[in-house]
């Protein structure tokens, strides 16, 4: 896999049950991507949303901190088996 600086992704108007804001995926993938090696420096990492109120980004500025923060939802998540896609660990 080469890696990557960013992305961008739209969430479309789903009636009310769409939000425009960064879903809780939204923010696991990015760890899903470095922990695969898919992003070689989370500091220098983007991701874009694109919604109907506008366009938002979110950067991480502190690495260790978002891994800790990754690595608590990550097992949260994995505990209740509400994981979408996973490393094979």
């Amino acid at each position: 896999v080469n890696s990557m600086d960013g992305y961008i992704h739209s969430h479309y108007d789903v009636g009310k049950s769409t939000l425009p804001i960064f879903s809780p995926d939204d923010l696991l993938t990015v760890g899903q991507l470095y922990e695969n090696s898919a992003i070689d420096d989370l500091r220098k990492f983007s991701t874009g949303l694109y919604t109907k109120d506008g366009v938002f980004f979110l950067e991480v500025t502190d690495a260790e901190l978002y891994n800790t923060f990754y690595d608590k939802i990550y097992v949260s998540i994995q505990k209740r088996g509400m994981l979408l896609w996973h490393n094979g660990k």
